[in-house]
């Protein structure tokens, strides 16, 4: 999950979630070093160009989410520039944070193939899906996805999840865990 939202800051009053500062610069950087390997060769190959225009687009690509108990609204923004879409919502319309993960059946306990027996196989190889949702009241947007990664990053997803339920005062609802169950 290296490019997960995580919590950029937080105060008594508001929450921001977002893509890491980080991660946005080093794309940048990525692209200024494809951008002089063009100027130095005095040529443009195609390869480099579509390494600038990815990078860039990484780089500049806004994803930030911000909870703000003084308007009470959560605001999410995501795009580029003067491109972006910002969505508000009241935070009082706010259900619950809910965890959803699920795992392929082809790697249950249950499996009858060779590899199901195998301790390391399917622990590395398993596919599964962990998401983070804000759930609301109203019917007209029942669900808001916060992010979403593989099964590795439940636990990280939980910690955002936790985060964001006790800052808007609403239930965290997480997977059960299964007696049998070996992460």
């Amino acid at each position: 999950m290296i490019l997960s939202i995580r919590i950029i800051s937080k105060d008594d009053q508001v929450l921001t979630l977002a893509r890491s500062p980080k991660w946005r610069l080093f794309f940048l950087i990525l692209a200024a070093f494809f951008l002089a390997g063009i100027i130095i060769l005095n040529e443009a190959p195609l390869l480099f160009i579509i390494l600038i225009a990815v990078s860039l687009f990484a780089g500049l690509y806004d994803d930030k989410m911000e909870f703000n108990r003084t308007a009470g609204t959560f605001a999410a923004v995501s795009g580029i520039g003067p491109v972006c879409r910002r969505r508000e919502y009241p935070m009082d319309g706010f259900l619950a944070v809910i965890l959803k993960s699920a795992v392929s059946s082809s790697f249950e306990k249950k499996d009858k193939s060779p590899y199901a027996k195998d301790p390391i196989f399917p622990k590395l190889f398993r596919k599964g899906r962990s998401t983070l949702w804000l759930e609301f009241k109203n019917s007209e947007t029942p669900r808001f996805l916060i992010d979403d990664g593989s099964h590795w990053d439940k636990d990280n997803l939980e910690t955002l999840g936790t985060a964001v339920a006790e800052f808007c005062g609403i239930p965290f609802e997480g997977p059960e865990k299964k007696e049998d169950d070996e992460d």
